[in-house]
């Protein structure tokens, strides 16, 4: 139950928060909770001896930053959710362990997910057309999320998973196949749409490696590029075609396209210095928007982030844990003989694509973005991990944290959820300096004001 509300977190508009972005934090953070409650109760960590033993220096050394930084209180909000999305990963990657029907559930909820989203794209589109409104403009066209290019963030994450239910026969249903092939050319069409430079990169890079270093799966390429040039067909056809024969006003590319680094440089000093000003601890998780700075409350680049939040120490150890585990999925995929690993491939192009559009946006700040790449993950671990005995030396600790963890989740929910739209009207009324999200969609922070 849980999971379909952070799923459909982006469809349906709850009455208790104020904005998309809002909602969708709240449903990460019950989904937190839950995934806390369960590990907690099965205790099944099957890691290796290196990655648990680099996760307890992260998980320590972000806790340390967090009581030591200016703002205790919101460092510990953010520390608690970062971990909170590790035993996610965990979770999922112990469910598709404990039976493999997890996989089928996880790409169902993907395909329905995204095919609602282009169902509801197209919805606007006509209304568009035949409304008053008469812009055919995708910043209009695709609701459900405070800035349509956070959307583009999820689809390099589906993408891969939608075209593999479409090219594989994880599902012999036809009906579901036909929904996967149409989905996929509407999410290419999308992101075309949306003019996202970072998100385009991102999938080109990709897909292009494994169309480069792992040539027995280039079919899937292959078709991936077929839906491509469809998705391509279908964005001049919606975009310039039709406003064209009809004399409705288009705002789409080239005008959403911009060159340069939208400012991005700006805030980039800004983390570096931070960083540089703050080596060991870093200035603290979420700290970065503690900094008033006229652009944006994160950098746009996460391992800037990173270092200016936890410090270099922290930032190498994730490095060295994402960068073992692509490389291990990476070898398992090329090494195998048989051609049987498009799920595999699938989610590998997944990870990496949302590793790279976070070089360039806050795929691991925004809410609904991070924690599809948590569960993504936890697929590819569950792949990925061999199956080791239970530890209960790191379970002992993995269970101490995870009651710290669901603590400061409860207590978000309980103190911070209600008074949201208040606290930051009041912050907005009286320091006047917008809202770029960040945690909430306030962004900045201490949220005070007289």
């Amino acid at each position: 139950i849980i999971m379909a509300i952070f799923a459909i977190s982006p469809i349906l508009y709850f009455p208790f928060t104020n904005s998309w972005l809002e909602q969708q934090r709240v449903a990460e953070l019950l989904l937190i909770l839950t995934a806390c409650l369960f590990y907690f109760l099965k205790k099944n960590n099957f890691l290796s001896f290196f990655i648990n033993i680099a996760l307890l220096f992260i998980i320590a050394i972000g806790l340390i930053s967090s009581v030591t930084a200016e703002y205790p209180l919101w460092a510990l909000k953010e520390w608690g959710k970062s971990i909170g999305l590790f035993f996610i990963a965990f979770v999922v990657a112990d469910c598709i362990k404990e039976d493999k029907n997890s996989i089928d559930i996880l790409l169902l909820i993907i395909l329905a997910i995204s095919f609602l989203l282009a169902f509801e794209f197209l919805n606007f589109y006509v209304a568009a057309i035949f409304s008053e409104i008469k812009n055919i403009d995708p910043y209009l066209l695709l609701p459900g999320f405070d800035n349509p290019r956070f959307y583009a963030q999820g689809v390099v994450l589906f993408m891969p998973l939608t075209a593999l239910i479409a090219i594989d026969n994880f599902f012999k249903n036809k009906i579901i196949k036909n929904t996967a092939i149409i989905t996929t050319v509407f999410q290419w069409m999308i992101l075309i749409a949306l003019a996202g430079r970072g998100s385009w990169v991102a999938a080109f890079i990709a897909h292009g490696m494994v169309f480069v270093f792992l040539p027995k799966y280039r079919f899937f390429i292959k078709k991936q590029i077929l839906f491509f040039f469809f998705g391509l067909l279908l964005y001049f056809c919606l975009f310039y075609f039709i406003p064209w024969a009809l004399s409705i006003k288009n705002s789409a590319l080239p005008s959403g396209l911009r060159s340069g680094l939208s400012a991005r440089e700006k805030i980039w000093g800004i983390a570096w210095q931070m960083g540089l000003e703050n080596p060991w601890l870093g200035k603290g998780p979420l700290h970065f928007s503690s900094k008033w700075n006229h652009i944006a409350a994160h950098p746009h680049q996460a391992l800037l982030q990173w270092i200016a939040e936890w410090g270099f120490i922290a930032t190498s150890l994730i490095l060295i844990v994402g960068g073992v585990g692509l490389s291990k999925g990476f070898l398992i995929i090329k090494k195998e003989i048989e051609l049987k690993l498009n799920f595999d491939v699938a989610v590998w192009i997944a990870i990496l694509s949302g590793v790279l559009l976070a070089q360039v946006d806050g795929v691991f700040v925004m809410p609904y973005s991070e924690t599809w790449f948590a569960i993504i993950a936890g697929m590819g671990v569950s792949c990925w991990a061999k199956l080791n005995k239970k530890s209960d030396f790191f379970n002992y600790f993995y269970a101490l944290i995870i009651c710290f963890v669901f603590i400061i989740t409860l207590c978000i929910i309980i103190y911070d959820v209600p008074y949201l739209y208040s606290s930051q009207m009041g912050f907005w009324n009286y320091h006047h300096i917008g809202s770029p999200p960040r945690f909430w969609d306030q962004g900045w922070i201490p949220m005070e004001y007289p």
